[in-house]
């Protein structure tokens, strides 16, 4: 066989790194997940670019620099040319090498990352599912305060169905990525150096996210507890615990609501999950779902050990079983806050 040149060894990979794209793109199996790895083993060889033909152009324009220059410096050219005009050539060749590199290298990372994530996603029994991002946020907007955040953007990044099968509960929930956008005006002074100043206007887009988990929840209704940024219902109410008030504000349609809700286990249930997760707030509205949002990005996050330059390994470690401890936790608060409450609201 043949030898190939560099030209077929980079077009053999751009085409096997498309084809795990697609792949990935309609993987619904963990077994799918091994076929894209074990086509990497069978490639035969490393999933690296060659960068020869651009060192070698990188090489040649830095000699044709270096000459031009000292031509110029010997006056065989006697053209007015600035002496930096000799590196643009170099610099043009190291900047495409260098983008080349990062993009390709930034490729196969993000495929890696997304095979990861997919065979944690199956492993523990998460379904993505599309979703009109800006349509979602709006209707959840009507239910629950704390999709009401941001006055430039709203939208669902990330929507993901889930079950959790508890000792005493179980039930479907959604986890979700929502991100959104502040727009504001900056008003700074510009001067020009001889003692003039201008007063200048910029347009400036905060972004920030927020997570949580979404689900029916039959036992509260018109009730929030609020550990970030929430206003709050008419009637508030105060629990007996300092540490507790001290976290959270809760406020209902009714103080006695609020009074029933505030059990010790619930109290110490929420004092609990603030070692886990932060900036906490749990919604209830009147129809009986449950949103509990926060700011930790992580519950769905593991961290790979492995990746395409060890296709066995990674394998091996997509065959052992993805445990995400963090949410796992999460859901169990939400079946004891079912257990603590489903008899108070009857």
């Amino acid at each position: 066989m043949s030898r190939m040149t560099v030209s077929q060894q980079n077009r053999s990979l751009a085409n096997l790194l498309q084809r795990i794209g697609q792949q990935l793109a309609v993987a619904i199996r963990q077994q799918d997940l091994l076929d894209i790895l074990d086509e990497i083993g069978r490639f035969g060889r490393p999933l690296t670019f060659n960068y020869s033909r651009y060192i070698l152009v990188t090489i040649i324009s830095v000699i044709i620099a270096v000459i031009g220059f000292a031509m110029q410096k010997s006056g065989l050219i006697t053209l007015p040319l600035p002496p930096w005009i000799h590196a643009i050539l170099p610099l043009l060749s190291i900047a495409i090498w260098l983008i080349q590199f990062v993009y390709r290298r930034q490729q196969i990372n993000r495929l890696q990352d997304q095979l990861f994530y997919k065979n944690v996603l199956l492993d523990n029994y998460l379904q993505p599912e599309s979703v009109d991002g800006k349509q979602q946020v709006a209707e959840l907007g009507i239910r629950f305060a704390d999709f009401q955040r941001g006055n430039h953007l709203r939208e669902l990044t990330e929507w993901i169905k889930g079950q959790y099968n508890g000792n005493e509960h179980s039930f479907t929930y959604y986890y979700y990525v929502f991100h959104y956008v502040n727009k504001r005006t900056v008003t700074y002074v510009t001067s020009d150096g001889k003692g003039r100043t201008r007063v200048r206007t910029r347009t400036v887009y905060d972004h920030f996210h927020r997570y949580g988990i979404t689900l029916p929840f039959h036992y509260v209704s018109r009730l929030r507890v609020a550990g970030f940024d929430l206003s709050a219902l008419p009637h508030g109410y105060r629990p007996a615990s300092n540490r507790f008030n001290d976290v959270f504000k809760v406020s209902a349609h009714d103080e006695l609501a609020a009074a029933k809700f505030c059990s010790p286990k619930v109290v110490e249930s929420l004092l609990n999950l603030t070692n886990r997760l932060n900036k906490v707030n749990l919604e209830f509205d009147a129809s009986g779902q449950l949103c509990l949002s926060f700011a930790d990005s992580d519950l769905l996050q593991l961290q790979r050990r492995y990746g395409f330059d060890q296709p066995a390994l990674f394998a091996d470690e997509i065959r052992q079983i993805s445990k995400l401890d963090k949410l796992q936790s999460t859901l169990v608060f939400i079946e004891q806050l079912m257990k603590y409450t489903d008899n108070n609201f009857q």
